[in-house]
């Protein structure tokens, strides 16, 4: 298992995909709050009111994104091992398969962690700089960054058991891609649905202009189970977290990190049973 470990992070330190992974992590971290920051230049200039940009708005807006990042880096290095063939060697000087499946894991969830990592880091490296330190407690932003971190390693395990199934590079990677999308718009949708509010007000076109009426019941509003269906599937989908801790809007902060656990070990142990019986050509 070591030499295995060793080998993989041999590769993960050589591949491009990985590097450019994790300059586009950084370069877009540093966009962000530079855009803040010039909006706040702009505000203080023209002398309006507006409350200026803080590092929070910023600082997890990479979280529902990062599954996207991960699909392409690992499918793509998993990918290698076999088109190159060495996965079949592997097999052939006596490695087992679950040990093969869990250096690539392991290879591939650092891979995905040191992008948070990245992003992070320049985040604050730019932004306190710039827009001053978070205005939310320090607490909070702990709880964020570990909770990224443990859908950050679902989403690994998602994408590391798509990846060690399927033998081809090309299929492997649009396969992924594709999952994350698909994992994304049901939580987006999911989402807007319980942004829907609760009392809605219709403009009115009167004599004296437009004038808000009174508030009504909103016909569109989600409530009962088929609420609580919502909110679960946002909170148990890795995507729906990140977009909840992009926002701060993470209430159910232990059962989001459970979730995150036990796709972890779903993803895992379907992948060693799979990969166990798949037929190495």
């Amino acid at each position: 298992m070591r030499k295995l470990l060793s080998a993989d992070f041999t590769r993960l330190w050589k591949n491009k995909v990985f590097w450019v992974g994790m300059a586009c992590m950084a370069l877009v971290a540093c966009w962000m709050v530079c855009v803040g920051h010039g909006q706040n230049v702009r505000w203080a200039d023209g002398g309006t009111d507006i409350e200026p940009n803080r590092l929070d708005a910023y600082l997890f807006q990479f979280a529902p994104a990062v599954g996207g990042f991960a699909a392409v880096i690992i499918s793509l290095f998993i990918g290698t091992d076999y088109s190159d063939g060495t996965i079949r060697n592997k097999l052939i000087v006596g490695s087992s398969r679950s040990a093969i499946y869990l250096s690539n894991l392991i290879v591939c969830t650092a891979a995905s962690l040191l992008c948070v990592a990245v992003y992070l880091a320049c985040a604050f490296a730019v932004g306190v700089p710039l827009l001053g330190v978070p205005a939310v407690d320090v607490r909070t932003v702990l709880v964020c960054i570990s909770l990224c971190a443990l859908f950050t390693v679902a989403l690994a395990s998602i994408f590391t058991l798509l990846g060690m199934l399927n033998h081809n590079r090309a299929g492997g990677a649009v396969l992924a891609i594709l999952v994350f999308l698909a994992l994304l718009f049901a939580a987006s949708y999911c989402y807007n649905q319980l942004q829907v509010p609760e009392m809605s007000a219709a403009a009115i076109f009167t004599e004296n202009g437009i004038e808000i009426g009174d508030p009504q019941p909103n016909p569109n509003y989600v409530e009962g189970a088929a609420r609580n269906a919502l909110q679960f599937v946002v909170d148990f989908l890795p995507t729906g977290q990140g977009i909840l801790i992009a926002s701060y809007e993470a209430a159910h902060l232990w059962q989001m990190g459970l979730y995150s656990v036990l796709i972890t070990a779903a993803a895992t142990l379907l992948g060693l049973f799979g990969f166990s019986r798949k037929d190495i050509k």
